[in-house]
């Protein structure tokens, strides 16, 4: 958690800027677009630090329910449970939305609503980059081939234990 502290603190108080074109795809109805990004600026980690202004929680593992409801709609999504899918979409857009909350009821293009949904609910978690990798997405620059300078072998002995796996 001391991370977004090294990389840029503003009178105590963690912040990052936000890029405009995530800003701007936040609904204006979405909760989270006033919670997480007040003025264009991230303070969506200002409540896990300590008390003095150079001093921040420890490091802490968790999942949230949102990313869970998100994983299970892209997983239904692509085994083709596409109502499965939307209802999990909708329990997260439902907790944003609160009382603008109008329900998503076609399936056409819900795997890319899941993928901008992950993205605006899981802001500065540090997926972003795994996800872009695991959907074989771009990054800002280069391509789908640029991943693979950044793989490790699997080992012989993982390989030889399942035949459905394949080298990086």
């Amino acid at each position: 958690n001391n991370l977004p502290n090294w990389f840029f603190n503003r009178g105590g108080v963690v912040a990052f800027t936000v890029d405009p074109s995530i800003y701007d795809a936040i609904p204006t109805t979405d909760r989270r677009r006033s919670m997480i990004f007040p003025n264009r600026i991230s303070r969506k980690y200002s409540s896990i630090q300590g008390t003095g202004s150079t001093q921040v929680a420890p490091n802490l593992i968790y999942i949230r329910l949102a990313e869970i409801y998100l994983n299970l709609a892209e997983s239904e999504m692509i085994l083709g449970n596409s109502l499965l899918a939307l209802n999990a979409y909708n329990k997260i857009r439902q907790r944003a939305l609160k009382n603008n909350y109008v329900p998503e009821t076609s399936t056409t293009g819900l795997l890319d609503k899941i993928q901008s949904e992950r993205r605006i609910e899981l802001i500065f978690e540090g997926d972003r980059y795994l996800n872009l990798r695991r959907m074989g997405k771009n990054l800002r620059k280069g391509g789908p081939q640029q991943y693979r300078q950044f793989l490790f072998k699997i080992p012989q002995e993982e390989i030889s234990a399942n035949s459905e796996m394949m080298q990086n």
